[in-house]
């Protein structure tokens, strides 16, 4: 791979960046917090903005031809929500209960929250690009890497990530046992190692094991307690630190960033939804933290008729072509994806009274998407070779 698949690192925060500054009550803790809050910025806010000005701006780009090429339809929302109200007007979905330490696939240990701390940033450093062999999903990397667990305790410290080698992470991820690619044609261990990503994942996890030692003692658990239960202060603890987790677009037309910190925001929540937003995984401000752009929920929106395309890019998704890192296709269907939840969430509490995070309908609509794809219920996904989602 002669170019790394990965964008520069954020830039110090600029004296537009939005602050935390929610109001809390007026109370010597409530103060205490703010206090607390103040030096952290407001990357989620980042987001929404700039994925927000990314869609509505797209007619600006001379590529555009005057073409709207994604828009959000509120009216499919509004019917989504009316046909699957039992789904969105319960408790299902609360973050005690979403089960996620239930799940067979992860792992858990509650006497022991270092490893099980580490074990999710190992899991959050490679959760990406998983389409290009078809039987290597999400579900498969959990598993493979509590086995390794399961097996050595100490298999993820911080000095051994450093030292991962190819040779090494092929046998975590068992890619022997992973013989159709995604067109369905059988593919030798040596084919599989770049549709995986093989070396970039290597790269990560190095670097990921390099920053630990470097900035935390080699211990996760010590970045996560150095947050103080501040979601937004964990998510800018990783950006910094972690440059493989620097999600960061540019669009096109305005030649403006645009934010998206998938695997960094997925991190922040699996800490939480792993320890059921206690202790440790308390955030008081969790709420913060938007959907996770990655190719299954706007895959799942888009039958949903949430999410339009036009003709040429649908014929472009359909037709399972790469879509470039970066490019106006690429950057519209993310920014779509985190305006289209964030609508979703607007009309959710419109409706039914429900006050759900972002990150709770990511959950119940990634959820969805896999199952529906696992059954083949739904037309193609947009494919780019990403490291970041």
């Amino acid at each position: 791979m002669s170019k790394r698949l990965s964008d520069p690192v954020a830039p110090p925060p600029s004296k537009k960046m939005k602050m935390t500054g929610e109001k809390s009550c007026a109370n010597d803790e409530g103060r205490d917090q703010e206090k607390k809050d103040e030096k952290v910025w407001n990357w989620c806010e980042e987001i929404r903005a700039s994925s927000e000005k990314a869609l509505k701006s797209q007619e600006d780009d001379p590529e555009s031809k005057g073409i709207k090429d994604v828009w959000i339809d509120e009216d499919a929302i509004k019917s989504e929500l009316e046909k699957n109200k039992k789904d969105y007007n319960s408790d299902k979905f609360s973050i005690e209960n979403i089960g996620w330490r239930k799940e067979e696939f992860h792992f858990f240990d509650a006497t022991n929250e270092r490893v099980t701390c580490q074990y999710i940033l190992v899991l959050d450093t490679l959760n990406f690009c998983f389409w290009p062999l078809e039987k290597f999903e999400y579900d498969n990397l959990a598993r493979s890497l509590k086995q390794v667990l399961v097996k050595d305790s100490t298999a993820f410290e911080a000095k051994k990530l450093m030292q991962v080698t190819e040779e090494t992470l092929s046998d975590w991820l068992h890619l022997s046992s992973h013989s159709k690619s995604d067109t369905g044609s059988k593919v030798s261990p040596k084919t599989e190692a770049p549709s995986l990503l093989l070396k970039e994942r290597v790269r990560l996890l190095r670097e990921t094991g390099r920053a630990l030692c470097e900035k935390f003692g080699g211990e996760c658990i010590r970045m996560i307690e150095s947050a103080e239960n501040n979601a937004l202060k964990l998510l800018q603890l990783i950006i910094e630190n972690f440059r493989g987790f620097s999600d960061i677009g540019i669009c096109p037309w305005t030649g403006e960033q645009t934010f998206f910190y998938k695997r960094a925001q997925i991190f922040v929540g699996d800490i939480c939804m792993a320890f059921e937003n206690k202790g440790i995984g308390y955030f008081h401000n969790i709420h913060q933290i938007t959907c996770f752009a990655d190719y299954r929920i706007p895959q799942l929106l888009q039958s949903l008729g949430i999410i339009q395309y036009s003709e040429r890019l649908q014929t472009i998704i359909h037709s399972k072509k790469l879509i470039p890192q970066n490019s106006r296709f690429e950057i519209l269907i993310r920014s779509a994806t985190i305006c289209a939840v964030e609508k979703i969430k607007f009309f959710t509490s419109q409706l039914f009274h429900k006050q759900y995070t972002s990150m709770q309908l990511d959950v119940l609509l990634w959820n969805r998407g896999e199952l529906l794809s696992k059954n083949n219920l739904l037309a193609p996904h947009h494919r780019t070779l990403s490291i970041f989602y």
